[in-house]
């Protein structure tokens, strides 16, 4: 069961991000060769980062629409943002050089000992000013990383299978897309 790795790709090439919850910028150049083990129970999550929209305005003299997010989970976790057809990003609560590049957009964010909720926001502009149809993609990844969460079962017994010498470097995580 552990030795079949099934390569993203292969399942998921449309989809932002694969569908996967990629960790930080460096992995999502590579998130199309990645692989996985498969398992045959499913995982058991320490938690699931919640995003509650707090707010969608609509400005009538830029002609944007605002989405106001708020987003609480673990230590680390990952925003994904891919405007749809004929949509762009024309502004947001993060640094504005990063939407000089190409989307999907990403945002790593990671908090120390206090967990309070990230609030941002994110501007839309459509070309022909339809609004009432969907603007975009959010994807939102929650990392697991420290071993104060607690491993499901399954994990423990998988892990208990190297060797005492060796280092593992595994944490359950989670990824939900929302379509505003």
């Amino acid at each position: 069961m552990w030795r079949i790795c099934i390569t993203l790709a292969m399942i998921v090439i449309n989809i932002m991000m694969c569908g996967m919850p990629i960790f930080n910028h460096r992995t999502t150049k590579s998130r199309r060769k990645a692989s996985f083990l498969p398992r045959e129970v499913p995982l058991q999550l320490p938690g699931v980062p919640q995003l509650t929209l707090l707010r969608k305005s609509i400005n009538t003299t830029t002609e944007t629409i605002r989405f106001e997010f708020e987003l609480e989970g673990p230590s680390h976790m990952s925003i994904f943002v891919q405007p749809l057809e004929k949509v762009t990003v024309s502004g947001w609560s993060f640094l504005p050089d990063m939407l000089l590049r190409e989307p999907p957009f990403h945002v790593y964010f990671s908090y120390g000992k206090i967990s309070t909720p990230l609030t941002f926001y994110i501007d839309l502009k459509k070309e022909n000013g339809e609004i009432e149809k969907p603007l975009m993609q959010l994807g939102i990844s929650g990392h697991y990383i420290s071993f104060e969460h607690e491993r499901d079962a399954e994990t423990k017994k998988f892990l208990a299978t190297f060797p005492p010498y060796s280092y593992i470097m595994e944490w359950p995580s989670s990824y939900e897309r929302y379509i505003f």
